[in-house]
């Protein structure tokens, strides 16, 4: 049998960037497990409902820049900032434990955990312009309308839609469960262009998002084929710093 890659994966580092971006030589596993924490914490705090793309994690000797990339960047600020404001207490409340917990197993070396507690934690929100050429917003998009009960074929193929009208190459999206609560769960397959997963050069973005009815939990898988791209052609645009 053959055996499916993931699409983002299979194109490190042609077209696609890693998510979490730091050198550390004795310190990959701790690393490891605080990034897992600042995204599980983000991922309870936002959850589908704030268009939040993707979390990348960047660290260097003097800082912990964490960049959150939106379609909803007023929903993370907040008014007035307070939304951001929250988020960095949060942050740094969920660092601290977690730093006192895990600083005895895997940072045995004093100098060590007085330069990871004296990073200074940055926030960026990176806006996303154009949300239908994501595949992650769009599974969003098609799971939150699953969950307010919205027939699936139709949130389904309204996707679809706006995802071709903004020159996309290709979609195709995946849906099983127990569909429309049937006692039978099955999978189903929507798809409009082509998507040649194939060739590495070819910018494929790919999101797996969950929706949760009363019926159980229904998968969302979600291709999207914007043209052939290389790496210095992926620049992030649109930066605010928030302080």
């Amino acid at each position: 049998m053959s055996h499916k890659t993931n699409p983002i994966s299979n194109r490190l580092p042609l077209t696609k960037q890693w998510r979490s971006r730091w050198y550390a030589d004795n310190l990959i596993a701790y690393y490891i497990l605080e990034d897992a924490a600042v995204r599980d914490l983000l991922s309870k705090r936002f959850g589908n409902n704030a268009g939040v793309e993707r979390v990348e994690i960047q660290r260097n000797s003097q800082e912990l820049m964490i960049m959150i990339h939106t379609s909803k960047p007023g929903i993370v600020i907040g008014r007035g900032g307070a939304g951001i404001k929250e988020l960095r207490v949060q942050l740094e409340r969920k660092l601290q434990s977690f730093r006192y917990r895990n600083f005895p197993l895997y940072v045995k070396s004093a100098a060590d955990q007085k330069t990871i507690e004296s990073m200074k934690l940055k926030i960026e929100i990176v806006e996303i312009k154009a949300p239908e050429l994501h595949s992650s917003l769009v599974a969003q998009s098609i799971a939150n309308q699953i969950e307010r009960r919205i027939a699936y074929r139709r949130a389904i193929k309204q996707a679809i839609e706006r995802t071709v009208q903004r020159n996309a190459k290709g979609i195709r999206v995946s849906i099983s469960g127990r569909l429309n609560g049937a006692d039978i769960a099955r999978t189903e397959k929507f798809s409009e262009g082509t998507v040649p997963l194939s060739t590495l050069r070819n910018d494929i973005d790919y999101a797996h998002v969950d929706a949760h009815t009363t019926y159980g939990v229904i998968g969302i898988k979600v291709w999207i084929y914007r043209g052939d791209k290389l790496a210095d052609a992926l620049k992030p645009q649109g930066r605010r710093i928030v302080e």
